[in-house]
């Protein structure tokens, strides 16, 4: 099985494809249930969304055979990210590869690095300690890079 991680900001001949994963990950009621927004928005309004942010959006996109199967993005403005697998490919390690990816990036562009991390949600809190992110603040905020340190 072929596996490759693209780094990528959205643009006129991606924004299709990525407002579309972005869309179907959105609704997702385990992507939901961390949102701080539970609209449900409609394809339309995501890529109108991704249009209006692409300057600040990077994805580093999990493709596995030949298809995006999960993604991170992070925010360059907020400094937050949110981790994407489909169900059919987690618990294989494309969490770790992804959020790996995204610290490397994170450490060559010196960029600050902010997880929420549900505290019901034990794979991700597993997850982030094995990156040594630090809790920050409420039991929610983890951080790493951050230039404050």
């Amino acid at each position: 099985m072929i596996t490759q991680i693209l780094v990528t900001k959205i643009n006129k001949n991606n924004i299709n494809k990525i407002a579309r994963i972005y869309y179907f990950a959105r609704k997702q009621p385990d992507v939901l249930k961390i949102q701080r927004n539970k609209k449900i928005y409609t394809l339309k309004d995501i890529k109108k969304w991704s249009l209006y942010n692409k300057k600040n959006i990077i994805f580093f996109l999990l493709i596995i055979k030949l298809k995006i199967q999960g993604f991170i993005y992070y925010n360059l403005k907020s400094t937050r990210y949110l981790i994407y697998i489909k169900k059919k490919f987690r618990n294989k390690g494309y969490s770790s590869m992804l959020l790996k990816k995204l610290i490397n990036y994170g450490k060559r562009k010196n960029l600050k690095i902010t997880a929420d991390v549900d505290i019901k949600n034990i794979k991700s809190l597993i997850l982030h300690k094995k990156f040594k992110f630090k809790k920050k603040g409420e039991f929610r905020i983890y951080t790493l890079l951050d230039k404050k340190n």
